[in-house]
């Protein structure tokens, strides 16, 4: 096998390594979502103050979209896993993006609740999903994606400060304290992003090792087989057995030092009634050795 088909299979299998472990992420996060879905849902249903029921409804709605979004994109890895399993679905590639909206847009309208107040959009359980999108994004066995999942999440968090909640904090009892918050929220969505990466970026390096050892095992094992159905044809060249030949003890035998070899007899009878005997060896050992016949 030469070095650029080696490199094709192994190529198709890392993609195919890598849509599988795609399919375990989306499955993940379908069920996550909705989790989501189902609690917001009875949330809606149970809370009687306006506010409340206002922020459960836009989490139905933000929940709702996402597992609707998370079962499309896992369709799509699942027909190209059935077709060639050679490239990447678009909404994989737009997936970090989509995603981090989720927390983003719920801790949006936890900050517009009365009720709740900005301090609890800044550390509210919302943020949580936040870190839960970075570790899964290991999963996608790219350092690159990770990092764009980093990015995208620390983007909408500061978006939500920015965007919803810095000027009630300015008036509220202790600014202070809430951009400290701010700030370390941040610092610690950039540790999990840098984190993450790195352990995508090994990851995907053992996945790499070990289908580079499997398909060197399968070219040995292909490599032997040929070997054997070579020996067996060597084998078969060589007679049966000696002619008997009235007063002579006639013998054959033939042992290769490796696998294959390059010796031959074989007793050919005469026109005149006798026999000829044929001797041939060739240089080397192996399957692979140059033919010159001595």
């Amino acid at each position: 096998m030469n070095e650029t088909s080696t490199a094709t299979i192994q190529s198709t299998a890392f993609q195919r390594a890598l849509l599988h472990s795609e399919q375990l992420r989306l499955r993940g996060l379908l069920l996550v979502f909705g989790v989501g879905l189902a609690a917001s849902t009875l949330r809606a249903v149970l809370v009687q103050d306006p506010g409340e029921r206002h922020v459960a409804l836009l989490a139905m709605a933000v929940f709702g979209a996402a597992a609707a979004f998370e079962a499309l994109a896992a369709v799509a890895v699942e027909r190209v896993l059935r077709a060639d399993g050679a490239r990447t679905p678009l909404l994989m590639a737009i997936a970090p993006l989509v995603e981090t909206l989720v927390p983003t847009l719920s801790l949006f309208a936890v900050a517009q609740a009365h009720a709740a107040g900005p301090a609890r959009a800044l550390a509210g359980p919302a943020v949580v999903a936040y870190y839960l999108l970075i570790t899964l994004s290991i999963l996608r066995l790219s350092p690159a994606l990770s990092l764009r999942t980093g990015v995208a999440s620390a983007a909408g968090y500061v978006a939500v400060y920015f965007g919803g909640v810095r000027e009630q904090l300015a008036d509220g009892p202790n600014p202070t304290l809430a951009t400290g918050v701010f700030a370390t929220q941040v610092l610690m969505l950039v540790v999990a992003t840098a984190i993450a990466a790195a352990v995508a970026g090994r990851v995907r390096g053992h996945v790499a090792a070990a289908l580079r050892e499997e398909a060197a095992r399968r070219e040995v094992e292909r490599y032997q087989s040929e070997l054997k159905l070579a020996r067996q044809i060597q084998q078969a060249l060589l007679p049966d057995a000696p002619p008997a030949i009235k007063g002579f003890e006639v013998a054959g035998w033939n042992r290769p030092a490796d696998e294959t070899g390059g010796d031959y007899y074989d007793f050919i009878p005469a026109v005149e009634g006798g026999w000829t005997l044929v001797v041939a060896d060739v240089t080397g050992h192996g399957i692979l050795c140059p033919t010159r016949s001595q």
